[in-house]
């Protein structure tokens, strides 16, 4: 059966970063609903995003921004991350809502098993345990979704473990 969905051809962050983030759907806010292209997200859109849609993208924020912090290998201020560098022009990692490019030289992050199974990707993994799976041939990663409960902060140093074993 072939999906009827349309992808969104843009996403959030740095169109030239060497991580890309993907998610299964973009916020339901305009104009972040569908982007046409890569743009960065400010501060002010991560409001707005928040205020409109509530708490699911607030987690998002915030495990992306650990992340991206931890990519950096500076600090350990999160917060600080989020509010300067987070989806920024020039970050650490772009977030993105269609299926990953193989031709793309960096890593792939997958956000959930449902996402790596709608971006028809969920095939070419090998499940290394419960919670993550790799497609080395094309630096592709499935981790939990990005969520407190689904990628806490230990399963979150095992995903930098694997980003950093792929690149």
């Amino acid at each position: 059966m072939t999906s009827s969905r349309v992808f969104p051809p843009g996403g959030f962050g740095n169109h030239s970063a060497t991580v890309r983030v993907y998610l299964p759907n973009p916020p339901p806010v305009n104009p972040f609903n569908y982007p046409e292209k890569t743009r960065p997200v400010s501060v002010a859109d991560q409001h707005v995003i928040v205020t409109e849609s509530g708490n699911h993208w607030r987690k998002i924020f915030v495990i992306l921004a650990k992340l991206g912090l931890k990519l950096r290998d500076e600090g350990d201020d999160w917060r600080a991350y989020r509010a300067s560098r987070l989806l920024s022009a020039d970050g650490e990692m772009v977030v993105l809502f269609s299926p990953p490019d193989e031709n793309f030289g960096g890593v792939h992050i997958v956000a959930g098993k449902a996402c790596a199974e709608l971006l028809g990707v969920a095939d070419n993994v090998v499940w290394l345990d419960r919670y993550f799976a790799v497609d080395k041939a094309t630096r592709l990663i499935v981790c939990p979704y990005l969520d407190y409960r689904q990628l806490s902060d230990a399963r979150l140093d095992r995903l930098l473990e694997l980003v950093v074993s792929l690149r």
